[in-house]
């Protein structure tokens, strides 16, 4: 920039937090990968179940009790990451807004300063029209603040709505993992149905660990999101950003 100004700090945490955004859509893409991985593995339960328990039982009962809620998690993740109801999608485009939105701001401040240090003749030449101009300037500098900061309390809302989400679905994880728990049990009570069932649930414990850790670091990343937010927002922080 002409006036040599440093680098601002709210314009470099707004990019990293852009992203910090971006590697939790990659996240998500891996974890809605996972659970379609763990929606298929209770059919498999289910076929074994039938071999086993041809009028029905225990087994059957779990393997249904499995699919019904890793469905019920799978419907509720896709409510907030599939389409236009992706949230970090949606958080993205908020932060891309208001990082442009600050950096034009900072722009236009540089602008008008630079207008205003003008040589005192070309001021006086001017004179009413350079007045009106400068204050229009000015103007622009703070819509394009005001709304930038509109955009942020938009991304932090939303952040808001992942954090419970995430919450959420933290919970019904350890739902499923009882239910897991409760197969392991009945699949030993018998050597036919340890040796037809085994191979499954050790597979469904690999699916599941490797979800709790997927979902593990979007709620990781989902804090910092908030944090960075919460920074970015309160005023006195956001002069400070600024100023360091």
């Amino acid at each position: 920039m002409q006036l040599k100004r440093s680098v601002d700090r709210s314009t470099e945490t707004l990019a990293s937090l852009l992203n910090l955004l971006v590697e939790t859509l990659s996240e998500q893409a891996r974890l809605v990968s996972q659970f379609s991985d763990l929606v298929l593995l209770p059919v498999n339960m289910r076929l074994v179940a039938a071999r086993l328990e041809p009028q029905g039982g225990p087994i059957s009962q779990i393997s249904v009790n499995y699919k019904n809620s890793s469905e019920e998690i799978s419907r509720r993740l896709a409510e907030f990451v599939s389409g236009k109801g992706n949230l970090c999608g949606q958080m993205a485009s908020a932060v891309r807004r208001s990082l442009i939105l600050a950096g034009t701001s900072r722009l236009q401040g540089e602008l008008v300063e630079i207008y205003n240090t003008g040589e005192r003749v070309e001021r006086e030449k001017d004179g009413e029209e350079r007045r009106v101009e400068g204050k229009v300037l000015e103007g622009v500098i703070r819509d394009s603040r005001s709304s930038a900061q509109v955009s942020l309390k938009e991304a932090g809302k939303l952040a808001g709505i992942l954090n419970e989400a995430s919450m959420d679905l933290r919970r019904m994880i350890l739902g499923l993992d009882t239910i897991r728990i409760l197969a392991r049990v009945e699949s030993r009570k018998t050597q036919n149905s340890q040796t037809a069932l085994t191979a499954t649930i050790d597979r469904i414990d690999e699916v599941q660990a490797s979800v709790s850790e997927s979902l593990k670091a979007l709620m990781d990343r989902s804090a910092a999101i908030d944090q960075a937010l919460t920074l970015l927002r309160a005023p006195d922080r956001s002069k400070a950003l600024a100023a360091s």
